[in-house]
């Protein structure tokens, strides 16, 4: 007479981000971390941050491509590409951080009014914080407006070489 009802159970974490997303979060990811480093070369920097941003729009693009997105799915498609933006960013944010560091190590001695300081400790974590959060803040706007992209300009309207590139990632991605 008295059933006890079980609470609905917790999506499985496949279902809340599938395989394909979280491969893709940690290859652009690491792709997006190495263009981070890179990105300490003095006025080289400028054009790596800006192929960096390039990489977040192209893996949310990929992550709807390989999952399938259209625009009556819109939730979803936030969902997957918001899941890949987090991943990504906090492998980039983590280069992006060292990259911080390593740019205050390089460049360590500012000059402000003729005085010259030396950073010290709290500066460093500061700027590997600093550098961490926007890491993974950018990743989730670029991979987001990849994915909405994807969406309004599907993959059969590129050019035939991208196309046959977006093909292997993909079948990449589904392995």
């Amino acid at each position: 007479m008295n059933e006890v009802q079980s609470a609905p159970s917790m999506p499985k974490t496949s279902e809340l981000l599938p395989k394909p997303v979280i491969k893709a979060g940690l290859v652009f990811g690491a792709a997006s971390a190495i263009l981070n480093l890179l990105a300490v070369i003095p006025i080289l920097g400028i054009f790596f941050s800006l192929l960096n941003w390039i990489i977040g729009i192209a893996g949310g693009y990929v992550v709807i491509s390989t999952v399938g997105g259209s625009k009556d799915k819109l939730p979803d498609v936030l969902k997957h590409t918001v899941g890949a933006g987090v991943i990504m960013g906090l492998v980039s944010g983590f280069g992006g951080g060292v990259a911080a560091v390593l740019n205050g190590l390089i460049f360590s001695r500012v000059s402000f009014l003729g005085i010259y300081l030396t950073p010290g400790l709290a500066d460093y974590i500061g700027w590997f914080i600093g550098a961490f959060i926007w890491g993974v803040i950018g990743m989730v706007i670029w991979s987001t407006v990849g994915g909405i992209v994807q969406v309004y300009y599907t993959p059969d309207k590129l050019p035939a070489s991208i196309k046959v590139q977006l093909d292997k990632v993909v079948t990449f991605l589904k392995k």
